[in-house]
C-alpha cells in the first residue's frame, strides 16, 4: 500500500511538471506570434557606459520615464502646448484623437517592454498628450516660432531635442500618424509628418552638414521617431546575406600602410554609402602597384553625436579627420578618437553593412604588393629614426656606388692607354720581350723622341 502511494505521488509530480511545461511551450507560441517591442529599457551593460546618454533630462515621452521626479516641471509645459495646439483646430479634435488611440491600446501596449503599470485610460491620456506635444513643438520649429516658460530657453530646447531621439523615450510612429491625420493636415492639408518633424531630425544628425539638403528622410517607419532616424541612414541598397562571414577588420594605419587611400563621401542621396575604387590598370592587372581608394561617410562629430550613435545602437542592438571622412569639433582629436572606440562596447555584430567593401579591403591587403609595401612602411617608416637611418644608408649607398663608378672607368681607361702603347710599340719593332722590360722600368724614351709614362700609359 505504502509502495502505491509513493507510485502514485511520483506520477502526479511528473503529470504537473509536464503540465508547466506545456503551459511554457504555449506561452512561448504566443510570444513568437507577437512582434517584438520596439520601445524598452537600455540593458544594464549599454547603460553602465553612458548613462546620460539614454535618460531624459527635459520631458518624458511615454512611459518609460513617466514618474521620474526630475521631469515633473515639464508636464505644466506640456500642458500650455497642448492648449495652443487645440486652440488652432475644431472641437470634436480632441475626442476624435481620444477615440482613435484608446481603438489603438492593445497595440500600443504591445510595443512596451518591460512598461510600468499605467490602466488603459492613463495610458490613452499619456499618449494623446505626448503626441501632441511633439506635434506641435515640431510644427512651432518648423514656422520658426518657439518659446518656452523658463529663463534658460536654448538650453531647454536644445535638451528637448535630444529627448525626442531617446530609445527610451518615445512614443509608437503610428500613434503620431494618426493625431497628426485628426490635427495637422486639418490646417496643412499638403504637409507630411515626415516634413514635420524634419527641422528637429536634422538639428541632431552626425552626417555632414552640406549633405542635408539633399538628404531625404524615409517616409514612414514602424517603430517610432529614433526609428526614423535609423532607417533612414540604413543603406537603401543594403542586402547581407545571412550566415556571411564577416572579414578580419583592418585598421585605418594597417590600410594606409598597404596603400589605401580615403575620400570622403559626397553623394547626398546616399551619404552612408561605403565603396571601394580600383583604378582601371589594377582591376586588369591585380599584381599591379594601382592604389585602391575607400569612398566613406562624412561624420560630423559634436557634442550630441554621442547621444544619437548610442541611441542608435541601443535601438539596434538586438577613424580619420585628416581625410575629411570625420569632420570633428570636439575640443581634440583624441577625445572623438576615444568616443567612437568606446561607442559600441558590449554590443555584437550581427548584420554589417559594409561586408562586401570590407570583404574587397581584406582581399586586398593580403595581396602580395600592399603587404610588401605594409612591411616597408612598417619598417622604415614607423618612427623618425628609422626614417632617418633609412636615409642614412641611402645617402652612404650612392656615395658608394658613385666612387665604384669612377675607379672602374679610371681601371677601363688605364687599361685601354696600356693596350694602345703595347700595338704603338710593336709597331714601331719592338719585340715582346723589349716591351715587357720596357714596362718593368715604367718609363722610356721610344725613338722618335716620343716621351712615355708608363705609369699613365699616356703616349705624348
Amino acid at each position: 500500500m505504502e509502495n502505491g502511494d509513493v507510485e502514485l505521488r511520483r506520477q502526479n509530480i511528473i503529470g504537473h511538471t509536464v503540465q508547466l511545461l506545456l503551459d511554457c511551450k504555449e506561452k512561448g507560441r504566443i510570444r513568437k506570434l507577437q512582434s517584438q517591442p520596439s520601445i524598452r529599457m537600455v540593458p544594464n551593460a549599454l547603460r553602465a557606459l553612458s548613462p546620460n546618454s539614454f535618460n531624459p533630462r527635459v520631458v518624458s515621452i511615454g512611459p518609460l520615464h513617466k514618474e521620474d521626479k526630475i521631469l515633473q516641471d515639464f508636464e505644466d509645459e506640456k500642458a500650455i502646448y497642448l492648449h495652443e495646439f487645440l486652440d488652432l483646430l475644431p472641437e470634436q479634435t480632441l475626442q476624435a484623437c481620444v477615440q482613435k488611440v484608446s481603438d489603438s491600446i492593445e497595440k500600443i501596449k504591445a510595443c512596451y517592454a518591460g512598461m510600468m503599470k499605467f490602466d488603459d485610460t492613463e495610458l490613452t491620456k499619456m499618449m494623446v498628450m505626448d503626441g501632441c506635444f511633439i506635434l506641435h513643438f515640431c510644427y512651432k520649429v518648423l514656422v520658426g516660432y518657439t518659446s518656452l516658460r523658463n529663463n534658460n530657453g536654448a538650453k531647454t530646447m536644445h535638451c528637448l531635442f535630444s529627448d525626442l531621439l531617446l530609445v527610451e523615450n518615445q512614443i509608437p510612429y503610428f500613434v503620431l500618424e494618426d493625431i497628426f491625420q485628426y490635427t495637422i493636415l486639418k490646417f496643412r492639408p499638403t504637409m507630411s509628418l515626415t516634413h514635420l518633424i524634419r527641422p528637429i531630425l536634422m538639428s541632431f544628425t552626425f552626417l555632414d552638414p552640406e549633405n542635408l539638403s539633399d538628404f531625404r528622410l524615409v517616409d514612414r517607419c514602424d517603430d517610432h521617431i529614433l526609428g526614423l532616424v535609423h532607417k533612414s541612414n540604413r543603406l537603401a541598397f543594403y542586402n547581407l546575406p545571412r550566415n556571411s562571414n564577416i572579414p578580419k577588420f583592418h585598421s585605418v594605419t594597417e590600410l594606409d600602410r598597404a596603400g589605401v587611400s580615403f575620400k570622403p563621401n559626397k553623394d547626398a542621396t546616399s551619404p552612408m554609402a561605403m565603396k571601394l575604387e580600383f583604378s582601371r590598370f589594377s582591376v586588369r592587372h591585380p599584381w599591379s602597384w594601382g592604389k585602391p581608394t575607400l569612398s566613406m561617410p562624412v561624420i560630423c562629430i559634436q557634442d550630441k553625436t554621442e547621444i544619437v550613435l548610442r541611441n542608435l545602437i541601443a535601438y539596434e542592438a538586438s577613424l580619420l579627420v585628416e581625410s575629411k571622412i570625420v569632420d570633428n569639433v570636439l575640443a581634440s582629436n583624441e577625445r572623438a578618437a576615444n568616443m567612437l572606440k568606446a561607442i559600441c562596447k558590449e554590443t555584437v555584430i550581427v548584420d554589417f553593412f559594409y561586408n562586401n567593401e570590407w570583404q574587397q579591403l581584406h582581399k586586398y591587403c593580403n595581396g602580395y604588393w600592399p603587404k610588401q609595401i605594409a612591411g616597408l612602411k612598417r619598417t622604415y617608416f614607423s618612427n623618425p629614426l628609422s626614417m632617418i637611418a633609412l636615409f642614412a644608408g641611402i645617402v652612404l649607398f650612392l656615395l658608394t656606388l658613385i666612387q665604384t663608378i669612377f675607379t672602374v672607368e679610371d681601371i677601363v681607361d688605364t687599361g685601354n692607354n696600356v693596350a694602345r702603347l703595347i700595338s704603338y710599340l710593336q709597331g714601331k719593332g719592338a719585340t715582346s720581350v723589349s716591351v715587357c722590360t720596357l714596362l718593368a722600368r715604367g718609363s722610356h724614351q721610344f725613338p722618335g723622341s716620343h716621351p712615355v709614362s708608363l705609369e699613365t700609359g699616356l703616349v705624348s
